[in-house]
């Protein structure tokens, strides 16, 4: 097995990656974690699995490259189910308000209210 120098010497490079995209315009998107190993320019492999908790989904893909003959092989398989926003969207389909409108009925109803008592 090569360590150390004699791995850096042949370009031997490997790779893990987690990517939970909290920022502002970025919550929401798939969540993903990665690993991968390349010699040089010469031969690589790398693996991804991502899941997507808004939408409802899991992919993984994995993928084999031999980048000096040109060669690349990827495969990939994946499978949906009911995620955060279409449960919240069945919640809100089952009451003709929504929760979103009966908040705004409440607040206003305490607005007028508070005015009432003045």
């Amino acid at each position: 097995m090569l360590l150390g120098r004699d791995a850096q010497f042949l370009g031997f490079l490997g790779y893990d990656a987690l990517t939970i995209p909290i920022k502002e315009g970025e919550f929401g998107k798939p969540m993903s974690a990665s690993h991968g190993y390349h010699i040089g320019p010469y031969i690589g492999a790398s693996e991804k699995v991502s899941m997507d908790w808004r939408d409802g989904g899991v992919s993984m893909n994995r993928g084999f490259a031999v980048p000096v003959a040109g060669v690349s092989v990827n495969t990939g398989t994946g499978f949906g189910f009911p995620g955060a926003a279409k449960i919240l969207q069945m919640w809100s389909a089952l009451d003709p308000k929504s929760w979103t409108s009966t908040l705004a009925e409440s607040v206003f109803h305490n607005e007028r209210s508070c005015d009432e008592r003045q």
